[in-house]
């Protein structure tokens, strides 16, 4: 296979540069990730770094035993610092934005999300613990590809389905491991 893919790539066949990608991109664990553009890599670090983040959030969230509202109001407080700084970063394209979207967005962002969604986080890890709430925190990916067929039509590759009920398959085994008897949260 390896000679075959330097032949076709000598022969400038595009196909074995495609071929090369996806094995690249299944080889870092997501088939599709994007590796179309130059800049594609800061957003895929990125991402992978605000999962080690929200990893991070967990374990300290175990550790300090935060009651779970005061944790959501802490991350409020903390993220309500941060406003003054976005419309430097953001650029004039946040000009452009009407003000009533930029308040739907920071009503959701600040009240459903930081207030609500984390709470529930938080309780969740205070309840459970950190490694039973790790092992759910897969299903926010597989529901972003769900809501995005449902309520934006966006279609989903062979790929997104196959990753989705992957996720979904090891979710269910993992729980029902921990429901075993003499097995748990421990």
């Amino acid at each position: 296979m390896k000679t075959s893919l330097a032949k076709n790539t000598r022969a400038g066949n595009q196909t074995s540069v495609k071929n090369d990608s996806t094995f690249v991109k299944c080889a870092l664990g997501g088939a599709d990730i994007d590796l179309r553009s130059a800049d594609a890599w800061i957003g895929n670090l990125m991402f992978a770094l605000s999962g080690l983040v929200w990893a991070l959030y967990m374990a300290l969230l175990s550790r300090w035993r935060l009651d779970p509202v005061r944790a959501a109001v802490v991350v409020a407080v903390l993220s309500a610092a941060f406003l003054p700084v976005y419309p430097l970063l953001a650029g004039p394209d946040l000009a452009a934005v009407a003000a009533a979207e930029i308040l739907i967005q920071g009503g959701y962002q600040g009240l459903v999300h930081a207030l609500c969604a984390i709470a529930l986080f938080s309780y969740a890890v205070r309840r459970l613990g950190v490694a039973p709430v790790a092992l759910m925190t897969p299903i926010v990916p597989v529901a972003g590809l769900i809501m995005a067929a449902m309520w934006l039509g966006e279609r989903l590759s062979g790929w997104q389905s196959l990753g989705a009920a992957l996720v979904c398959g090891a979710m269910v085994l993992a729980a029902s491991q921990a429901l075993r008897p003499g097995r748990g949260n421990t």
